[in-house]
């Protein structure tokens, strides 16, 4: 009856999987077109023209920008023969035949005569949108008959030097994380490898944990609940989740421009690169500490595939939420209240899922366990922060996102689905179906990420002392604070528990 009620409940948390996952595809590729507030400029493009009604810059443009520079004001002069007390002159700014902005042009006072008029107009740019913007002064009167538009006016970015600069800096970069591969990542896996295969695991049936298994994963099996445990430790398991992650790694290279230059490309795989690095590291120590009963890799990798699944989930609904609240200028309500809860319950349904393998039955595996899946999850949520800085902002920044993300704030991921997968392994230790409680196993987890969420909050409404309360209070005790509970909960496992 136990394992009936668990596999009902699990049933219901795929579909909840599968809603997020339509969710999320219509986040990224349908809500942006309804959301989208652009006009088209060719509507102005049908208005009167007069030669006397002209723009032209009033000051020498810069022949180079750089991203940190945006947006910059550009000083537009506009020359027209009078302007009424019904008309109304504005610079409007356009890309790619859509209007990004339209600056009204303050007039001091009305005129009949011939004038020139300064207008001050605040142009965006980012190096992965279109290289070129188009000016245009309007002027609109209520008799649309007696409307004008005047010339059009370029402004081109010349990205050579940035790009010329960036190029040196992304590559070295990248051969150096190559470099750390070859002489940290490649050993650490190697030697992770040639432990579990000395390892000596519970199997609950022939052939369990051989190489056999990965290739034909029900050879064997003579039990029905044998055939999703060997499906979830298996090849055609991380298929489905690698394909999660291909598709929202996909977008992140479409929204970033990953393919405009090489140097894009190149900073996308860099910040992959940067991304992958600590969560890995975090991994390989978790599974060295657990030292009495070192789980098999193949569940390791489920489960960090997991992480990198739940994030294609989670985005979606977050950017959907995220969107409406902002709407009503309660961005920061959206930050605080609902990624904790979506991203927990997400990462928490692969814990779910795993709490049916028979090698997960302690504590222990339960920290281990979470604790991958998390650090999956940080994974590619630090890739898509890195990617959004390199190109957007300069070296600097970059660097800056990359110590805050992936050292000072790297574990934390792992650090709430741990909770969950130890209170989940905790459970399991009684005769209680553990899915009935799994909502209750989140609690702690969501807790601790709304707590961390809350710089948001605090920087909204007190400004920078809100920062010094979080950098000085709310971090210290709640996320260090969480990680230094569960490696005591660790090493008090590790101190009381047998070796399997």
């Amino acid at each position: 009856m136990r394992e009936w009620i668990n596999y009902a409940i699990l049933t219901i948390f795929f579909a909840f999987c599968l809603f997020g996952i339509l969710i999320s595809v219509f986040s990224f590729f349908i809500l942006p077109e309804f959301l989208k507030d652009y006009e088209l400029v060719s509507q102005y493009d049908q208005l009167n023209k007069t030669e006397n009604f002209r723009i032209y810059f009033a000051e020498p443009q810069a022949d180079v920008f750089y991203p940190s520079d945006s947006p910059v004001t550009v000083p537009i002069a506009v020359e027209l023969d009078e302007i009424k007390s019904t008309q109304a002159l504005s610079i409007v700014l356009s890309e790619d035949g859509r209007i990004i902005s339209q600056t009204e042009c303050k007039v001091s006072s009305l005129t009949a005569e011939p004038s020139r008029i300064i207008c001050n107009v605040s142009v965006p740019y980012s190096y992965s949108t279109a290289s070129k913007l188009e000016l245009r002064a309007v002027l609109e009167d209520l008799d649309q008959s007696r409307s004008l538009v005047s010339n059009k006016l370029y402004l081109e970015y010349n990205w050579n030097n940035y790009e010329r600069a960036f190029r040196g800096t992304s590559s070295a970069i990248l051969i150096s994380v190559i470099i750390a591969f070859l002489i940290i990542v490649a050993p650490i896996a190697a030697t992770m490898y040639h432990l579990t295969t000395l390892e000596k695991h519970h199997a609950v049936y022939k052939g369990e944990y051989t190489i056999e298994s990965l290739i034909h994963p029900f050879k064997n099996i003579r039990k029905t609940e044998h055939i999703f445990q060997a499906f979830i430790a298996s090849p055609l398991f991380w298929f489905f989740e690698i394909i999660g992650g291909i598709v929202l790694i996909a977008y992140f290279a479409l929204v970033s421009n990953a393919f405009k230059s090489d140097i894009s490309f190149v900073a996308f795989l860099a910040s992959g690169a940067l991304a992958f690095f600590a969560p890995f590291l975090w991994v390989a120590v978790w599974w060295f500490v657990n030292y009495k009963e070192r789980e098999p890799l193949r569940i390791i990798v489920s489960l960090f595939l997991w992480g990198i699944f739940s994030c294609l989930v989670v985005f979606g609904i977050n950017t959907l939420f995220d969107s409406l609240f902002f709407l009503f200028g309660l961005g920061f309500v959206a930050s605080v209240l609902f990624p904790p809860l979506f991203e927990e319950f997400f990462k928490g349904v692969g814990l779910a899922i795993f709490s049916l393998h028979h090698e997960y039955d302690s504590v222990g595996d339960g920290l281990v366990f979470g604790f991958t899946v998390g650090m999956g999850f940080a994974f590619v949520e630090n890739w898509f922060y890195l990617l959004s800085t390199p190109m957007g902002g300069d070296f600097y920044s970059w660097a800056s996102v990359f110590f805050l993300r992936s050292i000072i704030f790297s574990a934390i991921h792992g650090v709430y689905t741990a909770f969950t997968g130890a209170l989940i392994g905790y459970v399991k230790t009684s005769k209680k179906p553990q899915l009935l409680l799994f909502p209750f196993a989140l609690l702690p987890a969501i807790f601790l990420h709304a707590v961390h969420n809350t710089i948001d909050f605090l920087s909204t409404y007190f400004g920078g002392y809100g920062v010094i309360a979080y950098c000085c209070v709310i971090a210290p005790l709640f996320d260090y604070g969480g990680f230094f509970i569960i490696s005591l909960i660790m090493l008090a496992w590790l101190s009381f528990s047998r070796k399997k």
